[in-house]
This record gives structure tokens, C-alpha cells and sequence, in this order.
């Protein structure tokens, strides 16, 4: 059985290492092998982990499974957009569960469980980036009801970035 959980700082090591993999997982192949190294070596460390776990705008919540992270989430409440008039909207920055675990309803549980928080902190919407070549997400999200209001381009190395598209959610 998997459980949702709030993630803190004792959660930083397993994070980073189920961060490190999921980003491999779904954006492995989103540059050189190279720039792809320079992005989990300058992003996805420990440190940085710690430090955003212990930013209380920083909601981290974990999937759980047995005693085993197999997913998490970040958002961040009140975050404003530029494409986006309202200052009451939550921005959802990470949302992955391990590839052995797609298809089984629990990155929608997830999804579902972040919408409901928003909506508890009377947010009127959520917003997120998304690749534009990860067609697996921007179908879930569509089909969540997300829709494209603009663009953004995600630096994954100094000499590579792609781009993404601003999706949003009304609440």
C-alpha cells in the first residue's frame, strides 16, 4: 500500500537520489550525456535538496510505497507567473514517480492530492512548466484540464537549453 507524505529534511538523501533518477527517467535524453551530468551535478544535489526542503514556501510531499519513496512533488503557494494575472496561484515544480511505477494511478493520486491543497489555500489556479518533447505529461495534463499560456526555455547547461511550454490550471 502507498502512503502521501509531507517531505522534511531527515527526507533529503532519498530525495535526491529518487530526484536524480526521475529526471534521468524523463529528461535523460533531453541534451548530451555531458550537459545533461553539469545539470544533476549543479541542480540535483544534496545540498540543494536540503536547502529547498528547509525554504518553508516549499511544499515537498512523497509517495510512498512500502517504505520506499517512489514519487514526490513540489509546489510552491502564491507564486506569481508572468502569463498569468493572479497572485493567488500555486506553482507546481516537480511532479515524478519512478518509470516502474507509470500507469498505475499513482502520479494522478499525486496530481490530485497537490490540486486539493491549492484549493485548501484558496489558490485560483496552478501553474507548471512542461518539455515540450515529454508527451506523456502534457497528455496527462491535458487531460487534467491544463491549458498552454506561454512560453519558457529551461537552461540545462550553459551551452543547452529547451523549450517548455506554461501550462495553467484554473481552480
Amino acid at each position: 500500500m502507498w502512503t502521501i507524505i509531507k517531505g522534511t529534511p531527515k527526507h533529503v538523501s532519498e530525495l535526491t537520489e529518487l530526484g536524480r533518477i526521475t529526471f534521468m527517467e524523463s529528461h535523460g535524453h533531453c541534451a548530451t550525456e555531458k550537459e545533461v551530468n553539469e545539470y544533476l551535478n549543479t541542480h540535483l544535489i544534496h545540498e540543494k535538496f536540503l536547502s529547498e526542503l528547509k525554504d518553508k514556501k516549499n511544499l515537498f510531499y512523497l509517495v510512498m510505497l512500502e517504505g520506499t519513496m517512489i514519487g514526490y512533488s513540489k509546489i510552491i503557494l502564491n507564486s506569481e507567473n508572468p502569463n498569468h494575472p493572479s497572485e493567488e496561484i500555486t506553482k507546481m515544480e516537480r511532479l515524478y514517480v519512478l518509470k516502474a511505477h507509470h500507469g498505475t494511478g499513482i502520479a494522478k493520486k499525486l496530481f490530485e492530492f497537490n490540486v486539493e491543497l491549492a484549493k485548501e489555500n484558496l489558490q485560483q489556479g496552478i501553474w507548471l512548466n512542461v518539455w515540450v518533447e515529454n508527451e506523456r505529461a502534457i497528455q496527462f495534463y491535458k487531460k487534467s484540464g491544463f491549458k498552454n499560456i506561454g512560453s519558457y526555455s529551461f537552461i540545462v547547461s550553459e551551452n543547452h537549453s529547451n523549450p517548455l511550454h506554461v501550462l495553467f490550471l484554473e481552480l
